[in-house]
């Protein structure tokens, strides 16, 4: 019967201009931003021998979570190191906490670190010896103990989110 496609038609035809919409602005998670997030500052995650005499120097990070209703039980880490030559720079470098600030909307856990830096004459773990050879006599950097230290100290970051992986709800 014409009048039951009619019918069908403009009912169906409804359901599109009701639905599309929203359909339309479905939101990816992990790609799109959706949440809001949390900030904690100065989040110790290691402790790292500096200086003459050696003394413990404390690491610290930001941690940037996702908040806010959907957000996943566990989330994917992101771990962000500023660049300054292995001899400036800190982990409050504006674009990194940007982008922290952009991913945690986004759904991921993002973190931002200080590492030891050429002036603060770290003191490395012997594990790390092996890039401070292989640094020295390029031209990756003026210090290639700093070197070595930031790879040692980036290391110590990946180990403390992987230690806290639950806590932080870190997949």
């Amino acid at each position: 019967d014409m009048n039951l496609h009619i019918g069908l038609f403009r009912v169906f035809l409804l359901l599109i201009i009701v639905f599309l919409p929203g359909m339309a602005q479905a939101q990816t998670l992990y790609l799109d931003e959706q949440f809001g997030f949390s900030r904690t500052t100065g989040v110790v995650y290691a402790s790292k021998p500096a200086g003459s005499p050696a003394t413990d120097m404390d690491l610290q990070l930001e941690l940037f979570q996702p908040t806010g209703a959907g957000v996943p039980a566990a989330t994917p880490g992101l771990i962000l190191i500023h660049g300054g030559g292995f001899s400036g720079g800190t982990r409050f470098n504006a674009r990194l906490i940007q982008i922290c600030e952009d991913m945690a909307k986004r759904g991921w856990t993002c973190i931002s670190i200080d590492y030891r830096l050429s002036g603060d004459d770290p003191v490395l773990s012997p594990e790390f010896v092996v890039i401070e050879t292989l640094t020295q006599g390029t031209n990756m950097a003026d210090d290639p103990t700093a070197v070595a230290a930031a790879s040692e100290d980036s290391w110590a970051a990946y180990q403390w989110m992987v230690t806290n992986a639950a806590s932080l709800g870190v997949d």
